[in-house]
């Protein structure tokens, strides 16, 4: 690391500092204004009403296009903001020195000189980024203007993470070496971070869940119909919900939600399964910290990749997606992966099986990170001539293809009566079926190329290793065991809307590059950089990168400011943004609905049929049946929209997210068998509409 500056010859002239910082606090106001001038900007921070709310109060006018769309504000006094933002930046600069100055043991000025020129000319790539769409349009480039909108704020992002990084190498100079501490004592404080870590996410996320849940914003499908599998099973049902016909195996191989068995039984609930959920993804920090610290060799570097995972917004989508999807089985498979490479570094091959088997059980995805991560054992048994480890891997590679063969030929269509599987559709650009897809994508390699080359993938990628500091990138052999379900999102047309990992599609994915994470720290930091336990240590092998404290302080940087841009936790901008659907009282606070449905909870015996739409869908998944009324098209109602024949009530939800009904007369069962179904009575302000099926003469099965 950098050593502390004891005196005015080795520290930067106060000059030379002057000029650095105002250059540098002049970019970064001005890139904010470039910012709150340009929607296509702003729209990364702020929502429309805010921003137009903001840049009126400061006093612009509003310019709007032919279509009466609002795209960007001139501001009658330009300067102000940029000095006004300047300012902010120079008191951040003071205080940071002041707290830097005070670690590293020497006088403010000499810190403050330091850092203002060492963090202060990262500054002036801002204003090369704000001038980015000006160059793009003089040279008629529109690749230009394109590239900078879409790395825009993981350009800010790395500018900020560079700015902590300098900070950080002069505020921990060599001399206040972490030797002093016993090893013991290192360990136990790195592992209490941890723990720290695991508890604050734990806590933040099932908060957010629960609440979800009780102000009626989780849907049914692919949230709560998995704890419909649980109470379908236990009352003798099948392992299916009544989503769709058939057992649920017809959708995917996933069975591991089956472990909340004896859990289900004593506290039947959503809760109990967002809880585990949230338990189980927060537990990514344990086989992770494990690995990080053989990889680096120090505890607190190794706790730090831990929290930098929790910071990781990828993380958090699987939690809570962008449609408010909240329970996927998926999100099980992180620590498993996790704990299967632990035991894999550790020569552990028994528990490495068993945790890989249990893998399998996840969902048939996790082939696709399983065959990449046989390969690369096979590669580094060859590499290092262990051939018991090259054995293994050939059998992992060999197993995954074969498994995945299986399940994509043999057990989905038994499942699913030869029905295509469903998720074909992500891909119909290639065809219609997998066999049509695969050979379209073999054949016709300028299709895929055109897929794969567009500013959509750059966002993609971008997303998944900026917040994690771009470590992944200095273990290249390891981040390469992504590439193929990386490429294959990139063709899946649902996971690139928006592209990025904001669905669930990317959970494989995850612990892979937290893998490459925890190795390339340990690349800087000079530790032990293979498989096995018994690896020589050999010494940094990136020269040109800083130690591995600044690394991880650049690292932890980027993770929190992409929390702070993306994610929809209480650090993020959009859970405080007004305008935001992500907004904290929109989502969490319990509105008109939850307390109207109150009046109606027990208006429908549990041993009814029950068709209802999505959002109050789970309320009913205890009941005889609990069918989707919407205007999909369900096999369980012969591939038409609607309640099917046996249906004895229909709930409808007129407020809900997606609601086409907005009164009875929207209601097609009304219109169209007035006979047979009746309205009751409206005790709910409208907010709820309950039919009852007046005579039903269709045998029940």
């Amino acid at each position: 690391m950098s050593r502390p500056i004891h005196s005015r010859e080795t520290s930067p002239g106060w000059r030379s500092a002057i000029l650095c910082l105002l250059g540098g606090l002049f970019s970064l106001g001005y890139g904010a204004l470039t910012v709150l001038e340009d929607w296509v900007f702003a729209s990364a921070y702020l929502s429309q009403y805010s921003w137009q709310s903001l840049v009126i109060g400061l006093g612009a006018q509003l310019q709007t296009d032919n279509d009466g769309a609002v795209y960007a504000a001139t501001l009658d006094h330009p300067g102000l903001l940029v000095f006004a933002v300047a300012l902010l930046g120079g008191l951040v600069w003071a205080g940071g020195a002041w707290w830097g100055a005070r670690r590293a043991g020497i006088s403010w000025g000499e810190f403050a000189t330091a850092w203002a020129v060492r963090g202060g000319r990262w500054l002036f790539l801002l204003l090369l980024w704000s001038q980015g769409r000006l160059i793009g349009f003089l040279l008629h480039a529109e690749w230009i203007q394109i590239a900078v909108a879409t790395i825009s704020e993981f350009f800010w992002g790395g500018v900020f993470a560079l700015i902590a990084m300098e900070w950080w190498k002069l505020a921990h100079p060599a001399a206040s070496s972490l030797s002093a501490v016993p090893a013991d004592l290192e360990d136990r404080f790195a592992k209490r971070i941890v723990w720290v870590a695991f508890a604050v996410y734990v806590l933040v996320y099932t908060a957010m869940n629960w609440a979800l849940w009780f102000n009626l914003r989780i849907p049914h499908g692919d949230s709560a119909m998995y704890e419909e599998h649980l109470w379908n099973l236990t009352h003798g049902k099948g392992f299916r919900s009544y989503l769709d016909q058939g057992l649920f195996l017809g959708e995917h191989i996933q069975l591991i939600h089956l472990g909340l068995l004896p859990l289900h039984i004593v506290w039947p609930s959503q809760l109990m399964m967002e809880l585990c959920q949230s338990i189980g993804i927060a537990a990514v920090v344990f086989p992770l910290y494990s690995i990080a610290r053989r990889h680096t060799g120090q505890p607190r570097l190794a706790a730090g990749i831990a929290v930098l995972a929790l910071l990781a917004f990828p993380l958090h989508y699987l939690d809570i997606s962008i449609d408010v999807k909240t329970f996927r089985p998926t999100a099980f498979g992180l620590a498993i992966v996790l704990a299967a490479i632990d035991a894999l570094e550790a020569r552990r091959y028994r528990a490495m099986w068993l945790w890989i088997l249990l893998g399998l059980t996840v969902q048939e995805d996790f082939t696709l990170v399983f065959g990449p991560l046989g390969l690369w054992m096979a590669w580094d048994g060859w590499r290092q001539q262990d051939r018991k480890l090259m054995g293994q891997g050939l059998v992992l590679l060999i197993g995954s293809a074969a498994y995945l063969l299986v399940v994509m030929k043999v057990l989905l269509p038994y499942f699913r009566s030869g029905v295509t599987i469903h998720y074909a559709s992500y891909f119909a650009r290639f065809g219609k079926t997998p066999g049509e897809i695969i050979w379209t994508m073999l054949t016709s390699p300028g299709l895929v190329w055109e897929s794969l080359v567009t500013p959509a993938t750059v966002a993609y990628l971008l997303c998944l290793i900026v917040p994690l500091g771009l470590l992944p990138l200095l273990s290249p052999s390891r981040l390469l065991t992504a590439a193929p379900l990386f490429l294959l999102l990139c063709l899946n047309e649902l996971a690139l809307n928006p592209p990025g990992p904001f669905h669930h599609f990317h959970a494989p994915l995850v612990p892979l590059l937290l893998w490459a994470a925890a190795a390339g720290l340990g690349r800087v930091a000079g530790s032990k950089s293979s498989t096995g336990s018994t690896s020589v240590t050999e010494p940094a092998s990136v020269k040109w990168l800083p130690a591995a404290g600044p690394l991880l302080a650049f690292s932890l940087t980027c993770g929190i400011w992409t929390c702070i841009v993306f994610s929809q936790n209480p650090l993020s901008l959009k859970f405080w943004d007004s305008g935001k659907p992500e907004h904290w009282a929109k989502r969490y606070v319990p509105d008109e609905r939850p307390q109207q449905f109150a009046k109606i909870a027990s208006l429908i015996p549990t041993t009814a049929r029950v068709a209802s739409t999505d959002f109050v869908h789970p309320r009913y998944t205890h009941f005889e049946r609990s069918y989707d009324y919407s205007q999909y098209p369900r096999m369980v109602n012969g591939n038409r929209p609607g309640a099917p024949d046996d249906a004895d009530y229909i709930v409808i939800d007129t407020r809900h997210p997606y609601s086409w009904i907005h009164g009875p007369e929207d209601v097609r069962e009304l219109r169209i068998e007035p006979d047979r179904w009746e309205l009751l009575p409206d005790e709910t302000n409208g907010y709820f509409i309950v039919l009852k099926r007046k005579t039903n003469s269709v045998q029940q099965k």
